[in-house]
């Protein structure tokens, strides 16, 4: 099930690693937050996870992982298990 691959452990994780800003732009944090869970919901129902109105998102399914793209980074989702790619 498409909820197990990708479960709210998973998409809390996530979500702290939005980059945190100042004052100024709280709401560009908020937006990106926004954004992660909307792609998620989509996803999860099935729809295109791509919004010409969002970030960048993409979800794809490789070798029972989950590989989900975003303007802030790339992630591993296995059920609980999370891992956020690093570029040097």
């Amino acid at each position: 099930m498409k909820t197990q691959k990708f479960n709210t452990t998973a998409l809390v994780k996530i979500l702290d690693n939005v980059p945190k800003r100042s004052k100024q732009s709280e709401g560009f944090e908020i937006m990106n937050k926004r954004n992660i869970i909307s792609a998620r919901d989509r996803w999860l129902l099935g729809e295109d996870v791509y919004n010409e109105d969002e970030e960048f998102n993409e979800i794809e399914e490789k070798d029972g992982i989950l590989i989900f793209r975003t303007d802030i980074g790339t992630f591993r989702i296995d059920g609980d298990h999370v891992t956020m790619e690093k570029t040097i």
